[in-house]
């Protein structure tokens, strides 16, 4: 049985579970179902093309990565690390997180969530919030936090906060999805990943942390501030040369990057 501490960390993963649920569905409202949302969107999708060519290939090349061999091999890595640390709940929580976020995200965009065309802004008229491919990043990224010890904690945080956004802006950058699309995959994710987590801290004492509260917000802030310095010049750099189509302006599809790489930056 948990003891005090334990309850109340799983607590508070608890109000943060619903926090992701209600940010999910404020986003597939706002963003899916109202003509504004469509067009922000549509625009965003459509500018894609001032990406340089060089970039887009490197972006493609990021999803081609992920594979179910791939996803599969990453998994049983974080779970071993999980075993090593002689932590079998945490291992359990890994595997709920990483199989129930990707069987979440699938029966939201194909049974539960739909899409109406209210104009015709960009892409595809069929639902595809949230991302498949956005979800497998974030999920990745959070089980990756959730398995590293709290000395290394903020290392595993510095390379999370940038990999998982950087996936779903390529799901953009390639055309494949609009950023609502991995704006859906990052709360979704945040969701399912904080009651498995919730779940881990009621039956397994967690490692304490090696700073105290002031050094660790101080921590959250520098590494807020610095994956979204990295995601802006990733971006930057994607948009210094010659676009894939001359005359498109870069503004809808930066700021539609910037709403993906915030988000995430924020899940993580």
């Amino acid at each position: 049985m948990a003891g005090t501490a334990e309850g109340v960390r799983s607590r508070r993963l608890g109000v943060l579970a619903g926090a992701g649920v209600v940010g999910l569905l404020l986003a597939y409202v706002a963003l899916v179902r109202t003509t504004a949302g469509q067009r922000i969107d549509g625009e965003a999708l459509e500018h894609r093309f001032a990406v340089t060519e060089d970039a887009q290939r490197r972006m493609a090349w990021l999803l081609d990565v992920i594979s179910a061999r791939s996803v599969l091999a990453c998994s049983a890595v974080l779970v071993l690390v999980a075993l090593l640390r002689r932590r079998p709940a945490l291992a359990v929580g890994v595997v709920a997180g990483l199989g129930g976020s990707a069987v979440a995200a699938r029966a939201l965009k194909d049974h539960l969530l739909t899409r109406t065309d209210l104009g015709g802004f960009g892409g595809v008229s069929y639902n595809t919030f949230p991302s498949g491919h956005a979800t497998v990043g974030i999920a990745l990224a959070l089980a990756l936090v959730m398995v590293t010890p709290a000395r290394l904690a903020w290392a595993a945080v510095a390379v999370a906060s940038v990999v998982a956004p950087a996936v779903g802006a390529a799901t953009t950058a390639t055309g494949g999805h609009r950023p609502s699309d991995s704006v859906g995959a990052y709360l979704a994710t945040l969701a399912w990943f904080s009651a498995c987590a919730a779940g881990v801290a009621w039956v397994d004492r967690p490692e304490p942390s090696p700073v105290g509260a002031p050094a660790r917000s101080w921590g959250r802030a520098a590494a807020l501030a610095g994956s979204l310095a990295v995601s802006a010049a990733l971006l930057a750099h994607s948009l210094a040369g010659p676009a894939r189509r001359p005359g498109v302006g870069a503004g809808p599809y930066a700021v539609g990057v910037l709403g993906i790489d915030l988000v995430g930056i924020v899940v993580v």
